[in-house]
């Protein structure tokens, strides 16, 4: 999907008016458990896979969930946003950007708050894509990232 809020927000709509039940009876903190319990997985794509869901769930709330009140569940909307958010090993830089933006969106935050998520930057892929002769260059230009510093695993 692209990177627009507004075309999310007509997503989770739609399910929303499908009566398709994209949370399953969880709210944030249940989802924030949900995040950070895949980290428990044996195999790493399956704890990609649980988290990016989890991340879904999380932008679908912040979009058009209710909250018992925005008052007190800001702060663990925050600490859930801030996990999607610093995790880039994790998710992909659209998923950071997305939930993010519909974190923003829903919540009234703190120049604090917006200072420690501006530590983490959204890095788009590289192209390797050369207009000069509309061919793709063969040299590697992936990041190189220690996925243990961008995580909390112990």
């Amino acid at each position: 999907m692209p990177t627009q809020i507004h075309d999310y927000h007509v997503l989770c709509e739609t399910l929303d008016f499908l009566c398709i039940d994209v949370l399953s009876g969880r709210d944030i903190r249940s989802i924030m458990g949900d995040l950070r319990s895949g980290k428990h997985y044996w195999n790493e794509q399956i704890f990609k896979t649980w988290a990016r869901d989890s991340a879904f769930r999380l932008l679908y709330l912040f979009l058009i969930g209710d909250f018992e009140s925005d008052v007190r569940d800001s702060n663990r909307a925050y600490n859930a946003a801030l996990f999607v958010v610093s995790h880039c090993g994790i998710f992909e830089h659209r998923t950071r950007k997305m939930v993010r933006e519909a974190y923003e969106e829903r919540f009234d935050v703190s120049a604090k708050q917006l200072r420690e998520l501006d530590k983490w930057a959204f890095h788009p892929p590289v192209s390797n894509y050369s207009e000069d002769d509309g061919t793709t260059e063969s040299e590697d230009l992936s990041f190189d990232f220690d996925y243990d510093y961008y995580s909390d695993r112990s």
